[in-house]
């Protein structure tokens, strides 16, 4: 019911030619007593007499205010869109037509500006996300009113809006009045400012998710050619990374990701996140829940770093059996003989070491990790099948010479990585 939105509705309905239907909304938010109904009632009697079909939701009295963590403003926001959702779901052919002018644009960015917002934020309101237009973002909150006044149409004023308690209030009230004594196209100049925000930040947004592409590798991203974009795409690629793994993308959080393009080390938040190591970048492994390792039998596990595995008994006549399997390439083979029956699978633990088959000598982990080049960070992702005497098999490394298969071996252990869709 205020100036804005009877404006929009009056054009829509008086718009020559028309080909589309309306259906007007009206959310009373409970919060103003007599006023909110009075709201309502003001929307009630101008949509009857203009034939146009109206929706009305109502608030609880309260219903707002029990939100915790959200102000007024935007739990009232929230409460409208998600209304407006789902009138839109009701019908796929439906488009919201909201009227949000140049001066609320202007008061939203002043309001991003004051947070040290980014290029992202300063880009304001758009004209279009979706399936929701606001046709009226070049036109000033005066010239509003001023087409209201030509046409004879009454409007209601929310009495909320005189309250200081409000930041946007604030800013209309008190720094948009000095800013139009410094340049009376204010409002304007200010919404221009965000369109212009909005159009670079959309190009430069562009320009990082192909750097993205060019910087993958089958393993992740290059960190050579993450850092050798320029900051601004750097920060860019970040919020995409953030993004792709569903996280909150502040300012910190960019920062802190940017960072790995230079350094090795990790960036987790909720068990998701990214680690740099060995010139590249890669999302972290999602570990199996709970994984607490098990014995050794038969069948399929998930190891910590989530990947799937097949353990079979095998009974053969001579160890070049084994090679007849199409898969032996990818397996591992144990003497069933020469591993204690108390063996099973578990994580790195400090002084587990390693006696290659064909390599000379016995290793710590560590140390046959870095020959491997295996980053640090995916090292506690890695299983060890270990008995008694030690590790007998790690996961990415290989057995243990004391139990590799031999001529007198008559049946195996074989650990293979499932592939997908197995």
């Amino acid at each position: 019911g205020g100036a804005d939105s009877v404006c929009l509705c009056h054009r829509l309905w008086t718009a020559p030619n028309r080909t589309f239907s309306l259906l007007a909304a009206h959310l009373n938010h409970g919060l103003r007593g007599e006023e909110s109904d009075g709201d309502e009632a003001f929307v009630r009697t101008l949509c009857q007499r203009w034939g146009i079909p109206l929706t009305v939701k109502r608030l609880a009295e309260g219903e707002l205010a029990a939100q915790k963590g959200l102000s007024l403003e935007e739990a009232g926001r929230q409460a409208r869109y998600g209304w407006f959702s789902q009138l839109l779901a009701e019908d796929g052919r439906r488009v919201l037509v909201t009227a949000h002018t140049a001066s609320d644009q202007a008061e939203t960015l002043l309001f991003f500006m004051s947070r040290g917002s980014s290029l992202a934020g300063l880009g304001g309101i758009p004209f279009q996300r979706g399936r929701i237009y606001r046709p009226l973002l070049d036109v000033t909150g005066a010239a509003v009113r001023d087409y209201c006044a030509a046409h004879g149409l009454d409007y209601r004023e929310d009495s909320s809006n005189r309250s200081l308690d409000y930041t946007r209030n604030r800013l209309r009230q008190q720094v948009m009045p000095v800013l139009r004594q410094i340049n009376p196209k204010a409002d304007t100049a200010l919404a221009r400012l965000a369109k212009d925000c909005r159009e670079d930040e959309d190009c430069l947004t562009q320009l990082a998710q192909k750097a993205l592409e060019d910087a993958q590798t089958e393993e992740g991203y290059s960190t050579q050619a993450l850092r050798a974009l320029p900051p601004a795409l750097q920060r860019r690629a970040a919020v995409e990374l953030l993004v792709r793994q569903g996280l909150t993308v502040t300012h910190r959080e960019v920062e802190q990701l940017t960072g790995l393009f230079s350094k090795a080390g990790e960036f987790s938040r909720r068990g998701k996140g990214y680690c740099a190591g060995q010139g590249v970048l890669a999302p972290l492994p999602q570990p199996a829940a709970d994984w607490s390792g098990f014995p050794l039998k038969s069948g399929r596990f998930q190891g910590p770093g989530g990947n799937w595995f097949e353990i079979q008994k095998i009974d053969i006549d001579s160890p070049q059996k084994l090679y007849t399997f199409s898969w032996f390439r990818l397996a591992l083979f144990l003497d069933c003989g020469k591993i204690s029956k108390d063996a099973g699978f578990r994580t790195r633990q400090p002084g587990d070491v390693l006696s290659l088959p064909g390599r000379e000598g016995a290793k710590t982990l560590k140390k046959w990790f870095e020959e491997a080049k295996v980053p640090a960070w995916q090292r506690r992702y890695r299983w060890i099948l270990a008995d008694d005497l030690g590790a007998a098999a790690v996961e990415g490394l290989g057995i243990d010479r004391r139990v590799a298969p031999d001529s007198s071996t008559r049946q195996v252990w074989a650990i293979r990585p499932l592939q997908e869709g197995e």
